[in-house]
């Protein structure tokens, strides 16, 4: 997440592929007036779709709908991104539990049914 001094209350919420202070000395260019500061940066698993997550949960903060700059505080936007991630580590860890229930279900189907077939 970063902020710039020349876009007075806005936060960039994205993800990169690069290192964060790279992406921020990508971004200032001859249009930018200041360099972007870096406010918050946290490494996840499956960051585009956390990140489209966080889009959505702060819509009505979005500056425009095509750009990732919100106007909202830091603490807001950490927050959101925090319980996102922290959702998607959950599920992740229940679509887990489940995927074990089944292949046990299943492996006591194949062995009954090889049972009552002897």
């Amino acid at each position: 997440m970063l902020s710039n001094p020349a876009f007075d209350g806005l936060l960039k919420i994205g993800f990169t592929t690069r290192s964060v202070k790279q992406r921020a000395k990508e971004l200032y260019g001859t249009g930018v007036p200041d360099p972007f500061k870096i406010e918050y940066s946290k490494k996840l698993a499956n960051a585009y779709k956390i990140e489209q997550q966080v889009h959505i949960c702060l819509r009505k903060y979005r500056h425009k709908r095509n750009r990732e700059f919100f106007k909202c505080d830091l603490k807001t936007a950490i927050n959101t991104i925090n319980m996102v991630s922290k959702q998607r580590v959950e599920l992740l860890a229940d679509y887990s539990n489940l995927v074990i229930v089944l292949l046990f279900i299943i492996t006591f189907t194949i062995t009954l049914w090889l049972t009552l077939l002897s």
